[in-house]
């Protein structure tokens, strides 16, 4: 029998959801999994009845993450991944695994019409940081930026 799985809230409403103002979207649910089929190390499913979109993964070490990212998956969004501090804990991924990812934060900024270029702004906190943290003042730049892509839904 599989040991339970532990599920980590990412996205938008992890980094901005306690502000007055935000707008909720959708809620995406990292599941790190101790035990997956060998032909599955990430998956994504999707709720769209809840609007929940799933990213299960299989627990492997960090390095395998990093190069995961790096070298298979090269699709820039999913850095925003490894900016949750609680997953990078529970996977054990450190500063220095991110800072391996450095060319990826870079290249998502313009892409997607600037809507994940706020993932940058917390990419660049934390190295500057040391750690997996952000100041009032730096989650607030993230979210400023967050919503200057998404005018839309700020008016």
């Amino acid at each position: 029998m599989e040991k339970a799985f532990k599920k980590y809230l990412c996205g938008s409403n992890y980094f901005f959801g306690k502000f007055k103002d935000y707008v909720w979207h959708d809620y995406d649910i990292i599941i790190v999994r101790e035990n997956a089929p060998k032909i599955v190390d990430y998956q994504r499913l999707i709720d769209e009845k809840k609007n929940i979109d799933y990213f299960i993964w299989k627990k492997n070490t960090p390095e395998w993450h990093v190069n995961h990212l790096l070298n298979e998956v090269r699709f820039q969004l999913d850095i925003g991944h490894l900016l949750i501090p609680e997953v990078n804990k529970e996977l054990g991924i450190t500063i220095e695994h991110l800072k391996q990812l450095k060319d990826i934060a870079n290249e998502l900024v313009g892409q997607f019409d600037g809507l994940y270029d706020y993932y940058k702004i917390i990419y660049d906190a934390y190295i500057t940081n040391n750690d997996f943290i952000l100041t009032d003042e730096q989650r607030l730049a993230a979210y400023n930026e967050y919503k200057k892509a998404r005018r839309d839904r700020y008016k």
